[in-house]
């Protein structure tokens, strides 16, 4: 373990030198996943494609992981590939619960704790990519409320002497992954030194569990850069494709139709953000969905799921009865 980690730390300062999600850092990051994916093809070649990370242990997984955090944006954005959601979890030590609910009078639903307004049918796969991006983005609001609640919890089972509720809880704190850290290192830092073998579990090893407290400290500050995620960015999507937005928004040609709508799809953009990229809709229906003209008869219809990102992107005949949009936008989202 100690020598993965050592990897891990040095491939990490390579990949950073070459940018997070650069294009040398996908390149590597496709090597290696193409050599995973043969690997356990031919390890289990009946294995179903969602089986949980640990049954998927070998030299090209760790190959993987020794990318480090840096391999993170390129996970994010590749996500919907097979076990593609694994390798996010081996490198971030991250996991989301899915629960299944059935609220008064319909279906059970899946729903995620961490995002209250995601939701799937009982026969709907989730939508990993919209979670693992979700998380990217809010895990720096996210994490120190879910930190404070479990880590109480966590100490209040020690306190009534429970230990298998305790390492359950324990494990709950764990699996908020490395974004945990810093949050963990504070807690060393104010006597907790019951969690200086989480700080080892949650970086594989590079801090030795039985380290003293002030070594922990120390380790911390030399290591503190290889440690944490790349930021999300800004902006969904790149100046080009938002200078394309824009222009679209004054012009409605017919011909860059269909790049819109791949824009709005594959960058994964909010009702909110689609207006303010591309202006006010021609129209708006009472479920929500915009409709933007492209030439005359020819309008793009956007719908937005509950999760509130673009879900279908169709076109149609535009309805002349079809009520004006409405809404008072603002000057912001004009």
């Amino acid at each position: 373990m100690i020598l993965m980690s050592a990897l891990l730390i040095t491939s990490t300062v390579v990949l950073a030198a070459q940018g997070p999600g650069s294009d040398s850092s996908a390149r590597e990051f496709e090597v290696r996943y193409r050599e995973w994916r043969q690997e356990m093809e031919e390890a289990a070649p009946n294995t179903v494609m969602w089986t949980s990370p640990p049954d998927y242990a070998g030299p090209a997984r760790d190959r993987i992981a020794t990318m480090g955090l840096s391999a993170v944006p390129i996970a994010v954005e590749r996500a919907d590939e097979p076990w593609v959601t694994s390798v996010f979890e081996w490198i971030t030590r991250w996991h989301s619960h899915g629960e299944r609910r059935k609220p008064q009078g319909e279906d059970r639903l899946w729903v995620f704790p961490e995002f209250p307004d995601i939701s799937y049918g009982p026969y709907d796969p989730p939508d990993v990519r919209l979670i693992l991006w979700r998380w990217w983005e809010e895990a720096d609001v996210l994490v120190p409320r879910l930190f404070a609640e479990r880590y109480r919890l966590w100490k209040e089972s020690v306190a009534e002497g429970s230990p298998e509720q305790a390492a359950r809880r324990l494990q709950r704190l764990r699996e908020l992954g490395v974004w945990a850290l810093p949050l963990m290192i504070e807690k060393v830092r104010e006597g907790d030194g019951d969690l200086i073998a989480s700080v080892s579990y949650l970086t594989d090893g590079a801090l030795p569990a039985d380290a003293t407290p002030r070594e922990c400290l120390d380790w911390w500050e030399a290591n503190r850069e290889h440690w944490t995620v790349p930021p999300p960015p800004a902006e969904r999507i790149t100046p080009e494709e938002k200078a394309f937005l824009q222009e679209w928004r004054a012009q409605r040609p017919a011909a860059g139709a269909a790049r819109v709508a791949s824009v709005c799809m594959r960058r994964w953009l909010t009702r909110e953000q689609v207006i303010g990229y591309a202006g006010p809709p021609a129209a708006a229906t009472a479920d929500g969905t915009l409709e933007y003209e492209c030439t005359p008869g020819l309008r793009l219809a956007l719908e937005f799921g509950r999760n509130g990102y673009v879900v279908a992107a169709t076109f149609a005949q535009a309805d002349e009865a079809a009520p004006a949009a409405q809404e008072p936008w603002t000057d912001e989202e004009r």
